[in-house]
């Protein structure tokens, strides 16, 4: 449930290879996770940014009448509806998401910082906001600085509404933004973090640690947000601890994302969130070996065995074809050197040639959906034919 075009496909193939039966209930937007041939049934049931209670009333109905195993939610906005709802939901299903004392930690994420601090795991500095007042404390900070909603998604007036980190480079720019959203969402105003992204990515169950792997960033927004080119590497032993007491202290089941952003050559590192839905840089995961979706799956019907485990295959890279043509052409708009830019991302596609690279979404064997995306990302370029 819910709408995220690398996460939602990696999943349907995941488990549509297992032969498991496959429907998605669409929150609004279209996906080319819709499109894949393991998909049986899309059922548009209405919008939660319209009315939440309304869609929640609708996915009961739909539950009760088709028996299935299991909800996956699968992005931030399919996840707060299943954390507020899950009583009534769960009447009917079982749902992909560990308990909401739990789930907290994935949903706040200064409690997260809290926690961390308790547990010794570094953290960004950072300022909470609640009011139009307490800016002023916040003049002090040097910048540029991350403005982060507490949340990145909250049911208000039953409407579910969905928050972005923004990099703000100045006082005037933090306020404007600020003001938008501390009517409904305290903010967290944070310190810029240097370094490269890490994530670690697991699987767990009752707090133990089932499987792990990590993945570098080797592309990435300078503003932040997801990456279009990353590649597993060997699980940081100091990232693997703080993961550890983190999972272990929340009792933590089913999948997560841990984020942190650092120096890999002086391990200096900070936590930055933890996620606790499927992730977009999922079908580096399942290429490397981890079948998260189908093991995540096994878990909650109680048939996962330890001897289904493996370790993932290091060094493999994958790449989201369309996101990275964007990163590129941000790139050689901010750099100088444009040439080597170039260079350096045309040279990378050796690895695809080799077989130690991959794609996110281009799949001869389930080829609609690159079809629907190239298609829908070629219609944005299209000039709009006038209708006199």
């Amino acid at each position: 449930m819910g709408s995220n075009e690398r996460a939602g496909l990696a999943v349907c193939r995941s488990l549509g290879r297992k032969g498991v039966f496959i429907d998605i209930v669409q929150m609004g937007t279209k996906t080319s996770a819709e499109k894949s041939m393991y998909v049986k049934n899309v059922f548009t049931i209405g919008n939660p940014r319209q009315s939440a209670r309304k869609f929640m009333n609708e996915l009961c109905r739909l539950l009760h009448d088709i028996d299935y195993d299991l909800l996956i939610p699968i992005d931030d906005a399919g996840c707060q509806i299943c954390s507020v709802f899950r009583k009534q939901i769960e009447k009917n299903v079982i749902i992909a998401l560990p308990p909401g004392e739990t789930a907290i930690y994935a949903h706040n994420k200064e409690k997260l910082l809290e926690l961390s601090g308790e547990l010794g795991i570094p953290f960004p500095a950072y300022k909470t906001v609640h009011s139009e007042e307490d800016l002023i404390r916040c003049k002090d900070i040097p910048y540029p600085v991350y403005v982060k909603p507490v949340s990145s998604a909250l049911i208000q007036e039953d409407t579910i509404l969905n928050f972005t980190v923004k990099k703000v480079s100045g006082e005037e720019e933090m306020i404007r933004f600020c003001k938008e959203i501390l009517p409904v969402s305290p903010i967290m105003i944070q310190e810029t973090c240097e370094g490269t992204g890490a994530g670690l990515y697991l699987l767990a169950k009752d707090g133990e640690i089932l499987s792990v792997t990590q993945q570098n960033r080797l592309h990435e927004p300078r503003d932040g947000g997801g990456s279009s080119y990353r590649c597993t590497v060997p699980v940081d032993p100091l990232l693997q601890e703080y993961t550890e007491k983190l999972i272990r202290r929340i009792n933590w089941t089913g999948v997560a994302m841990v984020e942190f952003k650092g120096d890999p050559l002086t391990d200096n590192w900070a936590i930055m969130e933890i996620n606790g839905r499927f992730w977009g840089s999922l079908p580096l995961t399942i290429s490397s070996g981890l079948d998260y979706p189908f093991w995540l799956y096994q878990l909650y019907r109680n048939d996962l065995m330890a001897e289904t485990l493996r370790l993932p295959t290091l060094h493999i890279r994958q790449r989201n074809l369309k996101k990275d043509l964007a990163w590129l052409v941000r790139e050689l708009r901010n750099e100088s050197g444009k040439l080597r830019v170039m260079s350096e991302w045309l040279t990378d596609f050796k690895y695809l040639l080799t077989g130690q690279e991959k794609l996110d979404v281009e799949d001869w064997r389930d080829i609609k959906p690159a079809l629907y995306e190239w298609t829908s990302y070629k219609k944005q370029f299209l000039p709009r034919r006038k209708i006199d």
